[in-house]
């Protein structure tokens, strides 16, 4: 993102963008000494010499700092709400010995994260679970899943603490995978469920009758 980069492009384009440096500790200084430009003046020249400006985006940091210190069975950079004060301390102490104070300090805030709880892992299942339905319909297919079907996907997702991404490869394996296979053999078109049968999951159509015992 130095001078000439993609950054200043993207900028110059879309003024009104949000800029993410993801995990920002592994990021090479010279990065860092480019963000702290934009931070301090609000603009950055690009490679043709021309300034542009960052006044209308925001740029946000991610950073795993401080999760080595807190519990392994912890999301990295997420915090329990009972420990709260105790974790952000923890945290907050990590990312002073490896960010420059002058950086920090021009950071409007820092915002720790609580652990997904059930209900929010539970809705960025389904919004899983939606995309790929809208995936089927672009192909003149229907897609729905039962309960038993959502909540055991919930389940071996596996903890709270992993976050979202075991989520989507839940649904790829109990779902795309499947789902792809049978397209193949049968081809487009139809209804499909997606059932949960207590011993494994089945894609079915949608009016077949479910599996014995299921």
């Amino acid at each position: 993102y130095g001078e000439g980069g993609q950054l200043t492009q993207q900028v110059k384009e879309r003024p009104a963008a949000v800029v993410l440096l993801d995990e920002a500790e592994k990021a090479h200084p010279e990065v860092l000494d480019v963000l702290l430009q934009i931070l301090e003046e609000g603009c950055l020249t690009d490679g043709t010499g021309e300034r542009v400006s960052f006044r209308d985006a925001v740029v946000i940091l991610t950073t795993n700092l401080g999760s080595r210190e807190l519990s392994a069975r912890r999301a990295p950079g997420f915090v329990r709400p009972d420990r709260g004060d105790e974790s952000r301390e923890t945290v907050l102490r990590a990312v002073k010995s490896a960010l420059r104070p002058e950086l920090l300090g021009r950071l409007d805030g820092v915002i720790l994260f609580h652990p997904l709880d059930e209900g929010a892992r539970r809705a960025i299942l389904r919004r899983e679970l939606e995309g790929l339905a809208s995936r089927c319909r672009a192909q003149g297919t229907t897609l729905r899943w039962t309960a038993a079907a959502e909540d055991h996907l919930l389940r071996e997702s596996g903890e709270e603490a992993l976050g979202a991404r075991t989520l989507r490869r839940a649904v790829e394996r109990a779902g795309e995978e499947p789902l792809a296979r049978y397209l193949l053999t049968h081809g487009e078109g139809g209804e499909l469920c997606l059932d949960w049968d207590g011993s494994g999951f089945s894609l079915r159509p949608e009016n077949a009758p479910a599996p014995a015992g299921a």
